[in-house]
């Protein structure tokens, strides 16, 4: 190269780029989501380091050095989109654009239509199904218990004559005395879209539906005024009857007094002369009076029945007044134990005759039909306490809660507005019996009474705590009289001579400060 020309050498540094120091690092591992699983937080240091090779691709010899380490926190994904529930279509007004086909009746598959028919001969047979479709599965079975079900094509052929028959031809197969039976089945496409033709019977309570609203509407035409609602209401408002309590201890003249323990009344004091005596049912064959004499105490009870008005005095028992009969059916009775006659009565049509000295009444209220509109009840609740006092035998008494009907004279003709009695139900809507011992006893008791229309009335009574339907005694009208007393009262006959002093006391329920009927 000597004496030869050359460029001069030129010195070149490269510059090289600056590297990528980002990276990315994949948390969706086994290991992380095994960690995750146990603590929806967990912090682990993130190390970085690099590998140097001080000696050759063959024979490395790498060393690592340390150059970052930081904390790491990885929370656990809240939201996880494959846990998102779909969103709810509104199909009146569906998402836009609209992409669907609307369906059809011909669309839905409602049910299974089916007809079967029995055929009998050598055939062909063309038989009726009206299914209205040529879309049928036929299959035919032999006529009897066991029999085996034929093979098509086999042992018979069908054509589909039109939609609403098939005929179905014998391929040369024995047909048997019951003959074949053929059934024909298809899907019911449109069935369910017809027109229905059920009537009320077929569809389970509908009539009773029915009824409840034609009540209900009936209700409403009778609240409601005939001519039409004006600025000034005729429907009569809810309102209060006030009933007044009372209390007695029988035959002290007033001198049996009651003082409450403990929310029960209980009787503190009585006269201090001998105790009346406690008198009993009789339970007897009732015979005609043959005369307006009392009837004489013989070894057996007697019960005597008096038709008229005879002005027949029956005697005073000790401090038990006497009274005079009535006019109408009355009883007297000879007790013959002791030797004691007084007039009885009886309440349900049996043999038993109870003392009418100890029949007490509780309250007596009239209803009308202005007071008492269609669509309202009217309900009373009260406690009734009863006692013994210085007795030698338990007694019974029954709370009875009847309802009773006004009774005009009509003869002779022609009569203007009257009364003439009142006549009780047979049977009360409530008939509780109630034990009378020396322990002081509260009862809670009440009726209510519902005139469900114009024509309709219903009754419950409450007895106890609980309310329960009354079987008997339902007024006919919402023009009646609303009864309650003591009545039926009996003592055990074990006791030869039983005396004491009987009470009772009637006071508002719960809390309430007053008795009273609320009609509402």
């Amino acid at each position: 190269m000597s004496g030869a020309t050359h460029d001069l050498l030129t010195v070149s540094v490269p510059v090289s780029p600056q590297g990528d120091p980002t990276f990315e690092l994949d948390l969706n591992t086994q290991g992380m989501l095994a960690a995750l699983r146990g603590d929806f937080e967990i912090t682990h240091p993130l190390t970085c380091e690099i590998g140097i090779n001080y000696g050759t691709a063959v024979t490395p010899n790498v060393q690592y050095v340390t150059v970052f380490q930081q904390d790491l926190t990885t929370q656990a994904d809240g939201a996880w989109t494959g846990l998102e529930a779909a969103q709810r279509i509104n199909w009146l007004n569906p998402p836009q654009p609209v992409n669907y086909i609307p369906f059809t009746t011909s669309q839905v598959i409602t049910g299974i239509q089916s007809f079967t028919a029995v055929v009998t001969g050598t055939g062909p047979w063309t038989i009726a199904h009206n299914l209205g479709t040529e879309a049928i599965h036929l299959s035919v079975r032999e006529n009897y218990s066991t029999g085996y079900l034929l093979a098509n094509t086999v042992s018979y052929s069908v054509q589909t004559s039109t939609s609403q028959s098939v005929i179905v031809t014998n391929k040369g197969s024995a047909t048997t005395t019951p003959g074949w039976a053929v059934m024909i089945s298809s899907a019911g496409p449109t069935s369910a879209f017809l027109a229905h033709t059920h009537t009320i019977a077929q569809v389970v309570s509908l009539q009773d539906q029915l009824n409840s609203l034609g009540n209900r509407l009936a209700n409403v035409e009778d609240i409601l005024p005939a001519t039409g609602i004006s600025s000034s209401s005729s429907v009569t408002q809810p309102f209060e009857i006030p009933v007044s309590a009372r209390q007695a201890v029988m035959f002290s003249n007033g001198l049996g007094l009651w003082a409450a323990t403990d929310s029960i009344l209980q009787i503190s004091s009585v006269p201090s002369v001998q105790a009346p005596q406690l008198l009993e049912a009789l339970s007897v064959t009732v015979g005609t009076a043959a005369s307006v004499a009392l009837p004489t105490v013989t070894t057996v009870d007697i019960v005597r029945a008096y038709t008229s008005g005879l002005n027949i005095l029956v005697p005073r028992i000790g401090l038990i007044p006497g009274s005079r009969l009535p006019t109408g059916v009355a009883y007297i009775g000879a007790e013959s134990t002791r030797g004691l006659v007084y007039q009885l009565d009886n309440y349900s049509s049996g043999r038993t005759y109870y003392p009418k000295a100890y029949e007490a009444s509780l309250f007596e209220i009239p209803f009308n039909d202005k007071m008492f509109r269609a669509g309202t009840k009217a309900k009373v609740q009260f406690n009734l306490h009863v006692q013994s006092k210085a007795a030698n035998a338990t007694a019974q008494w029954y709370c009875l809660v009847d309802v009773g009907t006004v009774t005009t004279t009509t003869a002779p003709a022609t009569q203007t507005d009257n009364i003439s009695d009142i006549v009780y139900n047979s049977y009360p809507i409530l008939s509780q019996p109630l034990l009378v011992t020396s322990e002081a006893m509260k009862h809670g008791l009440g009726v209510e009474v519902l005139a469900t229309s114009a024509t309709q009335m219903d009754a419950n009574y409450f007895s106890y705590g609980i309310w329960a339907s009354a079987t008997t005694g339902k007024p006919s009208s919402r023009n009646f009289i609303l009864r309650g007393r003591l009545a039926n009262f009996d003592v055990i006959d074990t006791q030869g001579d039983a005396r004491g002093w009987v009470g009772y006391a009637v006071r508002p329920y719960g809390d309430a400060d007053q008795i009273k009927i609320v009609i509402e």
